[in-house]
């Protein structure tokens, strides 16, 4: 079974689940015309320049959604974290999500640090505010077809990027 497949499939279908369609936000300048009534796709993009030196550099950055939280719009990221066999990476979630989240948030953070500071930086390039992040897990670990959302977590970026000693 490919377990990149399965992993993709699994974010985007969470990221279905927490977004609403029905709504939107426009940052900026709305689209020319010719592309508002294109396909538009199921997240949205910042655009950022910087300047270093004599080089400028622009950056399309994505923004998943946008929250409203006392009449703030904030950008959110959202992803998710699959669950792989706990024999293997040392702690349990469905035992463990509802009393340890900090102990499991530290698990994957050592076990995939890589993928969870590339998350950060994208948030942090695009000026994202919050990163919800999902804990899926398969309801069966010999079946890649279901799966169990155990939790939520919403994390700010900066918080995130210092617990997990990322500068940029």
């Amino acid at each position: 079974e490919n377990v990149n497949a399965e992993a993709t499939f699994v974010h985007q279908a969470f990221r279905e689940q927490v977004l609403s369609s029905n709504k939107s936000h426009a940052f900026g300048d709305a689209l020319p015309a010719n592309l508002a009534s294109a396909c538009v796709p199921a997240a949205g993009f910042k655009y950022k320049r910087f300047d270093l030196g004599s080089i400028r550099v622009v950056v399309r950055c994505e923004v998943d959604g946008h929250v409203t939280v006392a009449n703030n719009i904030q950008a959110v990221a959202v992803h998710a974290l699959n669950e792989f066999d706990p024999k293997w990476s040392g702690i349990d979630w469905r035992t463990k999500i509802d009393t340890q989240r900090g102990a499991v948030l530290a698990t994957e953070l050592k076990n995939n640090a890589s993928k969870m500071a590339r998350w950060t930086a994208q948030a942090l390039l695009g000026d994202v505010d919050v990163i919800k992040i999902g804990y899926v897990s398969r309801a069966s670990f010999r079946s890649s077809k279901t799966h169990q959302l155990l939790g939520t977590q919403t994390v700010k970026h900066k918080d995130f990027a210092s617990q997990m000693n990322l500068s940029m």
